[in-house]
């Protein structure tokens, strides 16, 4: 519900750049922190041979509905609701079926965590497009976004501290 409502009213609202980055930085950073950080168990058993032919079905079937009205939607709504849906809730619900809760907690902290990375690129492609070009531009968000996502894989392999 949260998602819906944030998409609506991200659809009605237009922000400069810097302060949106820094908005999106703050919620991804609080959304972090807000979830349950427990040690992940170790892998069960293997999931049957469908599994991944399934997820593979459900989230191409998602891409297409969405491109499908994506004419009618227009380029931000059907920009806002792509990322979301199309990963997270495949990878979160197979999960979740497959490994359980905890598993499941475990994927939404790494794909949270990659989010920092995902907006950074857009960041640095939304700033530097116009004056440095395109090749350049994409090779500086590029080159950047390795760096973070590198820090957040040493945040994110912490050890889990018991409270």
């Amino acid at each position: 519900m949260v998602y819906l409502l944030a998409t609506v009213w991200l659809n009605q609202t237009s922000m400069a750049l810097v302060p949106a980055f820094a908005a999106v930085v703050a919620v991804i950073a609080a959304v972090l922190l807000l979830l349950p950080r427990k040690p992940i168990p170790s892998r069960g058993p293997a999931p049957p041979w469908w599994e991944i032919p399934l997820r593979m079905i459900a989230a191409t079937t998602m891409v297409v509905t969405i491109t499908a009205v994506a004419g009618a939607l227009g380029p931000q709504l059907s920009g806002l609701l792509t990322p979301f849906p199309v990963y997270t809730t495949v990878l979160a619900v197979f999960t979740h079926y497959f490994q359980g809760p905890v598993a499941a907690t475990g994927l939404l902290r790494g794909v949270i965590a990659g989010l920092f990375t995902f907006a950074t690129f857009f960041f640095v492609v939304a700033g530097t497009l116009e004056t440095r070009g395109l090749g350049a531009s994409f090779g500086l968000a590029g080159l950047t976004a390795l760096l973070l996502h590198g820090l957040s894989l040493w945040f994110l392999r912490q050890p889990v501290r018991a409270s």
